[in-house]
């Protein structure tokens, strides 16, 4: 997901009547790859969708993929993550004021320091106030809402590295360990297919589409129809790394007429 929209209700347990969300950005993901000597200059071209005038407060957050890791993010305070680029950006202006209708830019500059070897991110959020409400007490609160950027700078040049290991079989199920093994983003999405000894294809699927910065890992887990017949069988699977970058794994199994699923040999 590469565009936010975030309510703050804070306990609200009614709402005064809102009017809808102002703000629109022109650029919701920067993705670049920088070496250390190099710079990086974009901007970010905010607008007011309404027809009275709004305050906008602009301001940077770390963030991580969490599990399962499809796409879900947990948002934290700039320079508390291993992954943060706080200390490399500059941004400006970080307050302005837009009239009904109108659209103001937003400058800003990346320079990855001396140690940057793997893929640092974050989020340029851009936060207005959107109405009111009553929180349990009966007082008045205000309601913000926010639409971010993400930015996300790789080394270059970046080397993908993604594992598929651990792979089990249990009943008609198969399960497998994604792991982000690199340096880099991943975004993955996967496919698989099953072919008997004449090259039949039996089944067919997708895995789910991952998001993980390096280190993280989840299982994959897919489960095969329960009228394959007995016999050999090779299970392939196939994850899009983008870029033209690739994980294949091959594997070869067998049904049993009890219905048991071995695994005789693995080859990438």
């Amino acid at each position: 997901m590469l565009f936010f929209r975030f309510i703050t209700l804070c306990a609200i347990i009614t709402m005064l009547p809102v009017s809808a969300f102002a703000l629109r950005i022109d650029n919701p993901k920067i993705h670049t790859y920088l070496a250390v000597t190099d710079t990086y200059s974009d901007t970010i071209n905010v607008e007011n969708t309404l027809d009275t005038p709004v305050a906008v407060r602009i301001y940077l957050e770390d963030f991580v993929y969490v599990s399962p890791f499809d796409g879900t993010k947990e948002f934290y305070s700039p320079g508390t993550t291993d992954t943060s680029l706080a200390s490399w950006i500059s941004f400006a202006p970080q307050e302005i004021n837009l009239a009904a209708r109108e659209r103001k830019e937003i400058k800003l500059n990346l320079k990855p320091n001396a140690s940057f070897t793997k893929v640092h991110c974050g989020v340029l959020f851009f936060e207005t106030t959107i109405g009111k409400g009553f929180d349990q007490e009966g007082k008045t609160v205000m309601i913000l809402g926010r639409v971010g950027s993400l930015i996300i700078i790789e080394p270059k040049p970046g080397k993908k590295k993604a594992v598929f290991d651990a792979l089990a079989a249990k009943g008609r199920s198969f399960t497998g360990s994604f792991t982000n093994g690199g340096e880099t983003f991943l975004y993955a999405k996967g496919s698989y297919y099953i072919m008997d000894a004449k090259g039949i294809v039996a089944d067919r699927g997708t895995t789910p589409e991952l998001y993980t910065l390096p280190g993280n890992k989840t299982e994959i887990k897919i489960s095969l129809p329960k009228d394959i017949s007995p016999g050999d069988y090779t299970l392939f699977f196939n994850f899009d790394l983008e870029g033209g970058d690739v994980l294949v794994k091959e594997i070869d199994v067998s049904f049993s007429p009890q219905g048991e699923v071995l695994i005789s040999n693995v080859r990438d």
